[in-house]
């Protein structure tokens, strides 16, 4: 049994609302378990208390408010798999009830389900047609998984019980896609096909019926050079995407690909995932060739706030917590996942090492308590909290 150590810092803030109560052994989960360094009954603070949360050599800072309110991320791990099996793990996606993990391994040309509690395989389908398998969503009812494979040129959708096919699409309409996303409503799935610099014509986004992959619109020509990731807003009206080679980010209407707002530039230098707000009002967008994360307005792309240097190298992944308080970071230049405050980029806490070689992907669960993170070299899944 593992212990984390919580001492009550000597310094109080100011506010003198309702006080938070924190009670004992109340964040048991999976084999840790939890004790106070200074009393064994409850504990009535101030909102605004200082918690120190002391786990091995790492100390960790928390308001009392968010340590009664569960939201306790300090990244520790609840397990982790690594080998051939997930050679260049990249995408991952959490089923909406929780109970499920996707992933995507580009270099085993595989896609997995497992048990979101142990990481337990369900199935996985390996082979030519999913030969550099890139990204993986679930549908809003978790009847169904899409995946797109880059080396396979081909986007599917699959029986997420089982894996067995519902239809696929390959060719060069597809050329080198990587991402893939749900509508809310589950009727439509939106794919980012990054192409190739030399051929305009297959650097795209593109609309398709999730039941049979009959084409809806699609959009074609350099603006969308290396699309590389896309997301739908909360209420299925919109869609945030990101060009890599275009060094852009752009909202469309999701009904038929008309351009809302669009930025490009160094800012935005190879611009590579995207995420919408659940509530539909703010996207993130990493960009690796600018070591860059962003917050911006979804409505017109004002900038709410930036961080950008060596700590986010490489930045591959983004996606926002279910509540929108938190936004958790891949770094693959860096080796490293953080969680940041939504609101103003201020870090909650940050891993970094050889475990996470190469971090590609990461992504809430649906109650926003879990964090499963890929790691391309590490060739690893993992799931933390």
């Amino acid at each position: 049994m593992s212990f984390i150590d919580f001492k009550v810092s000597q310094k109080n803030l100011t506010s003198e609302t309702q006080p938070a109560t924190i009670p004992r052994y109340n964040y048991a989960r999976y084999n840790y378990g939890y004790r106070y360094s200074k009393s064994s009954s409850n504990l009535l603070l101030k909102p605004e208390t200082l918690i120190e949360i002391k786990n091995d050599r790492t100390i960790y800072k928390r308001k009392a408010v968010d340590v009664a309110s569960n939201f306790l991320y300090t990244g520790l791990r609840v397990w982790r798999n690594s080998g051939a099996d997930w050679d260049g793990a990249m995408g991952v996606a959490f089923s909406p009830d929780g109970k499920y993990l996707a992933v995507a391994s580009a270099s085993a040309d595989a896609v997995e389900v497992m048990s979101a509690a142990d990481g337990t395989r369900i199935w996985r389908k390996s082979g030519a047609d999913w030969d550099g398998a890139y990204d993986v969503a679930f549908s809003p009812d978790g009847k169904y998984l899409a995946v797109v494979s880059a080396s396979a040129d081909a986007v599917e959708v699959m029986n997420a019980v089982d894996g067995s096919r519902v239809w696929r699409k390959s060719g060069t309409d597809w050329y080198n896609v990587h991402g893939v996303a749900f509508s809310p409503d589950g009727k439509y799935i939106a794919v980012a096909v990054c192409g190739v610099s030399s051929l305009s014509y297959v650097n795209g986004v593109e609309l398709m019926s999730a039941k049979d992959g009959t084409r809806i619109w699609k959009k074609l020509d350099g603006d969308w050079s290396g699309a590389n990731s896309v997301a739908f807003s909360p209420d299925g009206k919109y869609i945030a995407v990101v060009s890599c080679r275009a060094n852009a980010v752009e909202v469309m209407s999701a009904a038929d690909g008309t351009r809302i707002w669009r930025k490009s530039g160094a800012d935005w230098d190879t611009a590579y995932d995207v995420d919408f707000s659940p509530d539909g009002k703010y996207i993130a967008v990493v960009s690796y060739g600018a070591n860059a994360v962003e917050v911006m307005n979804a409505s017109d792309g004002t900038r709410i706030w930036r961080k950008s240097g060596p700590d986010w190298s490489y930045a591959h992944g983004v996606t926002f917590s279910p509540d929108g308080k938190y936004l958790a970071v891949a770094s693959y230049g860096a080796d490293a996942i953080e969680v940041m405050l939504a609101k103003d980029g201020t870090r909650v806490w940050r891993k970094s090492g050889a475990d996470w070689d190469g971090v590609h992907c990461v992504a809430f669960s649906p109650d926003g308590k879990y964090l499963a993170v890929t790691s391309r070299f590490a060739q690893a899944v993992e799931v933390m909290y």
